[in-house]
């Protein structure tokens, strides 16, 4: 299973660069898998946690607004696994100066739950 954790490769919409002089992420995220081992056929679950830095605000999955760009995972895997599943949490409520009404987002923490299916020919050991 440590092969295929580390086959995954995160590809977040979730990344960026701060503006300006500070080169610092805008969020970092880690994968961490809910398994030591899978077998063939089965469901592995997965969360991605990610940090958002302070000052800044991703939109929810499902946003506010139609005109504003969701969040979304995006998982590169292995041709072993199928995402099943991804699992976005409500965003929380907020005010900005740009819309009359508050809009759903993401500041501070966010986790992401993933359901991966193993294929049904990966032999032990994979």
């Amino acid at each position: 299973m440590k092969r295929i954790a580390s086959c995954l490769v995160l590809v977040c919409l979730l990344s960026g660069l701060a503006a300006g002089q500070n080169p610092k992420p805008v969020v970092e995220a880690r994968m961490l898998l809910g398994a030591d081992a899978a077998h063939a056929n089965s469901l592995v679950k997965a969360a991605v946690f990610a940090r958002i830095a302070p000052g800044f605000h991703l939109n929810d999955n499902r946003p506010t607004l139609n005109y504003l760009v969701p969040t979304e995972l995006k998982l590169e895997v292995p041709k072993e696994l199928d995402i099943e599943k991804v699992v976005y949490p409500k965003g929380q409520p907020k005010r900005f100066a740009f819309s009359d009404l508050p809009l759903s987002v993401y500041e501070g923490t966010l986790d992401i739950g993933v359901v991966l299916r193993v294929g049904r020919k990966v032999v032990p050991g994979a």
